[in-house]
């Protein structure tokens, strides 16, 4: 906790399945949804709200971007949920299939790893 405080400035970057409805199921947006309620308040069925997993493949994403842009503004650590309250894991597991490895294209359980290493 001391070196957290003393870093003071950071990054909390939170997705998942639910940054893909972006809070608008089936046409319609979720009032509070939260994001990351989105689920629970639109009464998503859990068999429609896993198959959101494979339409999880951020194509754009670049995590050297990202970390380059985070350690440019001073900031001194990145934070990523693990797991969301979904239950969707952004990790591979063995407790679970439902995991960004088993389930998505994207499969890719460290992406941010070697760009946080790097010394930009």
């Amino acid at each position: 906790m001391d070196w957290w405080r003393k870093a003071k400035f950071g990054m909390l970057i939170h997705w998942g399945l639910f940054s893909i409805p972006a809070g608008v199921w089936k046409g319609k947006k979720i009032l509070r949804s939260g994001g990351e309620w989105i689920m629970y308040r639109a009464q998503i069925s859990v068999s429609e709200y896993e198959a959101l997993a494979q339409e999880f493949n951020p194509v754009k994403f670049n995590a050297e971007e990202w970390v380059r842009i985070a350690k440019n503004a001073g900031m001194k650590y990145i934070i990523i949920p693990a797991k969301h309250c979904d239950g969707f894991c952004m990790f591979e597991t063995k407790l679970t299939n439902y995991n960004i490895v088993d389930r998505t294209p994207f499969a890719s359980p460290s992406y941010f790893v070697p760009a946080c290493n790097s010394p930009h």
